[in-house]
């Protein structure tokens, strides 16, 4: 098979702003999977790949997998939520820049599942800043992080505007999970009937005191 020397020289591949206002979410995604996953293209010798400002609300977790030598990844200015890809992918990322996207809890994954990983930009995302972020900021050493004054908390309204570096307690939000809305709703099932319990003994004990009038036959409930 010959393929397309422009492919295998490639080093450096910029599609910034490469969307029209056109090509829906879905479309966008299936075609970038198509471009770097497809066994007719082939970017032996790819080393920079940018994706920036291309409105990306989701990509495809096996979508750079192809791309063995990808070194640098850039995806800042899109509206992704959250980073995820395929085990065994992006072994030779040593730069990825997710800057100013929608991203509010990073997840740990990005850090344990790129062992080559060396620099990382999540600066101008709304950061959330509680106990769910720590651990990723603790495993995230300042060495790693691109921008650090521009990574700010965005929330709670206590560390607002705060560096996330700088953050040394994270507040921890206490949610009521579904076990304990269980355990709860049993505890008052169980005051409830304890209660009614109690009631009912109460005032079956006034009924024994009560004393009704004895009647002696029908004899006088007749003239």
């Amino acid at each position: 098979m010959v393929y397309k020397l422009w492919n295998l020289r490639l080093t450096r591949l910029d599609l910034s702003r490469a969307f029209s206002k056109k090509v829906t979410v879905d479309e966008k995604q299936l075609m970038l999977r198509n471009m770097f996953t497809s066994t007719n293209n082939h970017f032996f010798s790819l080393k920079d790949l940018f994706l920036n400002d291309n409105d990306l609300n989701v990509l495809a977790v096996d979508a750079f997998c192809r791309i063995e030598g990808l070194a640098q990844l850039h995806l800042a200015g899109n509206n992704l939520k959250d980073f995820t890809f395929d085990d065994n992918c992006l072994l030779s990322l040593r730069m990825l820049d997710l800057s100013n996207n929608k991203i509010a809890s990073p997840s740990v994954r990005i850090l344990t599942g790129i062992p080559s990983l060396q620099a990382l930009d999540i600066s101008g995302n709304p950061l959330h800043c509680d106990c769910e972020i720590a651990t990723f900021i603790a495993k995230m050493v300042p060495q790693r992080a691109l921008n650090q004054g521009r990574t700010i908390c965005v929330s709670p309204a206590s560390l607002k505007g705060t560096d996330v570096f700088d953050v040394t307690v994270f507040p921890c939000t206490k949610t009521i999970t579904s076990t304990h809305r269980k355990f709860a709703l049993s505890f008052l099932v169980a005051a409830l009937l304890l209660l009614i319990f109690a009631a009912l003994k109460h005032y079956r004990d006034r009924l024994r005191e009560i004393r009704f009038p004895l009647v002696a036959g029908y004899s006088k409930l007749v003239r």
